[in-house]
């Protein structure tokens, strides 16, 4: 919630680097309470959205550094 306070939590589109936000772990945290059949299915969505690209930025930071990884991992 901690990130909701900083961004601003505003449902808009915004059209500068400094307009106040609402992240999409925010949206979905706020949102899940009250969502219900399709929505629900949207909000799950985004998450796994969010995830997968979680999962491909770790990726390609393990692809642009390996000799890291193998250090990690002794």
């Amino acid at each position: 919630m901690a990130m909701l306070m900083v961004c601003g939590n505003v449902v808009r589109m915004p059209h500068s680097l400094f307009d106040p936000v609402r992240s999409l772990t925010t949206n979905i945290a706020l949102e899940m309470a009250y969502a219900t059949e399709h929505h629900r299915s949207a909000l799950f969505a985004s998450g796994l959205i969010l995830m997968l690209a979680v999962g491909c930025m770790v990726a390609v930071a393990t692809a642009l550094n390996p000799e890291r990884t193998h250090e990690a991992s002794v």
